[in-house]
C-alpha cells in the first residue's frame, strides 16, 4: 500500500488507536509510539502511520526530552530527531494528504522548527479549509512564529467547526497558550482551566503554562502549588520547572514567558 491509506486492516486499526488515544487525552502515552511502530511493521509504506508516529514522538520529546530527564526517561533520547525523519517520510509517501501534512507541520513545530512548519500548514489550509485539526495546528504554528493575535480567530473557527470534538480540551490548551503569548492572562487562565476540566490535562508543560498565567494574575500561592504539582516526585525542583517554562518559549512572541519565568523562579 502507499499514500495515506493501507490495505492492511490491522495496520489501520493500530494507527487509528494511536491517533484516537492521542486525541482523547493521552498525547504523551508511550503506547501511541508502540502502536504506530507496529502498524509500520505491517505496512512500511503507510504514510499516516508514519505521520502518527512522528507526532507522538514529537510531543513526547517536547514534554520529556529535557537534560534532567536523561536518567529518568532514557528511552526518549533521540525522539526529536526521529520525529522529523518520520514526518518527512510520511509527507513523501502522501504529498497531498492534508492530515499527513498537518502532522508533518506540527511535528516540525514541536521539534523546534516553527518557520519550516508554516508554509506546510498554510498549504494544508488551502487543500482542506474546513479541516479543524489542521486549523488548530495552523493557529499554534502562527503563535510560535510571533503571530499569536492572528491565531485566536483561527482557533475560534476550528472550535466552531467541531465543538464536541474529543480534542476540544487540547484545542483550548493551545488557544490558552496563544493568549499568554500576547499577554492576555485572563483569557489564558479561562481557556487553560476549561481545558483541564474537559481534557483532564495534567502534563508538565500544561501545568507550567497554567502556573505562568495565574502568576500574572497575582495568584502566587496557586502558581506555587501548580509548580509543585509539575515537579511531583521527579528530580526537578520548582526552580527547574520555572526555567523549563522558558525553555519551551524561546520563539517569537514568547517574551511574556521570559518575564513569567523570572517571577516563578523567585516563588
Amino acid at each position: 500500500a502507499s499514500q495515506s491509506r493501507t490495505g492492511d486492516l490491522s495496520a489501520w486499526v493500530l494507527t487509528s488507536r494511536a491517533d484516537v488515544n492521542f486525541s482523547q487525552g493521552s498525547p504523551v502515552d508511550p503506547a501511541n509510539v508502540v502502536l504506530a511502530r507496529q502498524a509500520i511493521a505491517l505496512d512500511p509504506d503507510y504514510a499516516l502511520a508514519h505521520a502518527v508516529l512522528a507526532r507522538s514522538l514529537a510531543i513526547i520529546s517536547l514534554n520529556f526530552e529535557w537534560p534532567k530527564f536523561a536518567e529518568e526517561r532514557p528511552e526518549v533520547v533521540g525522539y526529536r530527531e526521529e520525529a522529523v525523519v518520520e514526518a518527512n517520510l510520511a509527507a513523501r509517501l502522501a504529498p497531498d494528504d492534508p492530515k499527513v501534512l498537518a502532522f508533518q507541520a506540527i511535528t516540525l513545530l514541536w521539534t523546534g522548527h516553527p518557520e519550516e512548519a508554516l508554509p506546510i500548514i498554510e498549504r494544508v489550509t488551502r487543500i482542506s479549509p474546513s479541516y479543524a485539526e489542521g486549523l488548530v495546528y495552523y493557529a499554534d504554528i502562527l503563535t510560535h512564529n510571533g503571530r499569536s493575535r492572528e491565531a485566536i480567530p483561527i482557533f475560534d473557527k476550528a472550535i466552531g467547526l467541531t465543538p464536541l470534538a474529543p480534542q476540544l480540551g487540547f484545542f483550548l490548551f493551545l488557544r490558552g497558550e496563544a493568549f499568554i503569548h500576547h499577554g492576555n492572562f485572563v483569557d489564558a487562565e479561562k481557556n487553560l482551566l476549561t481545558a483541564r476540566r474537559v481534557y483532564q490535562i495534567d502534563t508538565e508543560v500544561f501545568l507550567l503554562y497554567l502556573a505562568g498565567a495565574i502568576m500574572r494574575l497575582d495568584k502566587t500561592d496557586d502558581a506555587r502549588s501548580l509548580l509543585q504539582e509539575a515537579a511531583g516526585s521527579k528530580i526537578l525542583s520548582i526552580a527547574d520547572e520555572a526555567r523549563k517554562l522558558a525553555f519551551y518559549s524561546t520563539d517569537g512572541g514568547g517574551e511574556h514567558f521570559q518575564s513569567i519565568w523570572r517571577d516563578l523562579e523567585n516563588l
